[in-house]
């Protein structure tokens, strides 16, 4: 992790809202299955229209697509349908937070170690992860 390069990355994060929320609501819980119920009241919260299932399932779709497309040449992201939900399998994809929880590790244990040239550049590599605050602009939701 000490050679990380954050100018390969490419960012997934959709245009559209509803996506954005369904998105991070999904990664919020890799691996983990997130229902149906929990995502429709985490895009609609009380006031869901008469066909959130099926607008659900359209906007699964696209971001099932985006991940294809935007992943390419070699896609391991995949969201697949797993009762009572979906759940978000990173195959080997990156994850910003997961790489900022490694880096913070790796600065805690070198910390403690008594290393702190190596502790100060984990921690200087995990602060280089974020863009700004996290989840902005999707922390209504009850995930």
């Amino acid at each position: 992790m000490a050679d990380y390069r954050q100018d390969q990355r490419k960012s997934l994060l959709p245009s559209a809202s509803k996506k954005r929320v369904l998105l991070a609501a999904l990664l919020s819980r890799v691996g983990e299955v997130v229902s149906t119920q929990s995502l429709i009241t985490e895009i609609w919260a009380d006031q869901p229209p008469r066909k959130a299932r099926g607008a659900l399932h359209v906007y699964m779709a696209q971001l099932r697509n985006q991940l294809v497309t935007d992943v390419l040449p070699e896609p391991r992201a995949q969201i697949v349908t797993e009762p009572p939900g979906y759940l978000l399998r990173l195959g080997g994809a990156e994850f910003d937070q997961h790489d900022f929880d490694i880096l913070v590790k790796e600065a805690r244990d070198n910390f403690d170690t008594g290393d702190l040239p190596t502790a100060f550049k984990a921690v200087s590599g995990a602060l280089d992860l974020w863009r700004g605050p996290a989840l902005a602009g999707l922390t209504d939701g009850e995930l």
